[in-house]
């Protein structure tokens, strides 16, 4: 098992009743179905809005990548399911 300061978490930021969020539900899923050793948080914009202010989420669907504790990579938009996989295998685990 990882050390937890080198576990790889990620933020997922969303707002409910928006169609690019619902969309982007199964993509998360099956990423992380494929990826155990990530971390998932989910936040919802109504519930969690001081989270929202502290990671300058302003638009949604979004996620935050964090590695040994810092932020690696931000991403907002609906991206496909190909690009969820290839940013993390790209950017984050071969980083």
């Amino acid at each position: 098992m990882a050390d937890i300061s080198e576990r790889v978490s990620l933020l997922i930021f969303e707002r409910a009743g928006c169609p690019p969020c619902r969309s982007m539900k199964p993509i998360y899923q099956k990423f992380l179905e494929s990826y155990p050793e990530i971390e998932p948080h989910f936040f919802e914009e109504r519930k969690h809005p001081e989270i929202f202010r502290y990671f300058g989420i302003d638009n949604v669907p979004a996620f935050v990548y964090r590695k040994e504790n810092r932020n690696v990579l931000k991403c907002t938009g609906q991206i496909s399911e190909a690009e969820m996989f290839k940013i993390y295998e790209e950017k984050i685990k071969g980083a």
